[in-house]
């Protein structure tokens, strides 16, 4: 099986697979993608970082983050 190199949660028989479900598969994906870089920033991991600021789809991604009960959004553990 093939993992999907963003999010790598998606497990896909082939790429014309992967390709077919991309439709319902970019918006969680692209979520993961964005903290997964975030995550690596904070933690200095320069590999990470590298291999997820070659993947355009999350660094020109949009995401949007759900709000919380007093309207304010989503906060980041850690984030200075």
């Amino acid at each position: 099986l093939q993992v999907c190199s963003v999010c790598q949660e998606a497990y896909y028989c082939s790429r014309e697979c992967q390709k077919a479900d991309f439709s319902g598969h970019r918006v969680q994906c692209k979520k993961v993608g964005v903290f997964a870089l975030m995550k690596a920033i904070q933690k200095d991991d320069e590999a990470e970082v590298r291999r997820l600021s070659k993947t355009k789809y999350v660094v020109n991604g949009k995401v949007d983050f759900p709000l919380n009960d007093n309207g304010e959004g989503q906060k980041l553990a850690g984030w200075t």
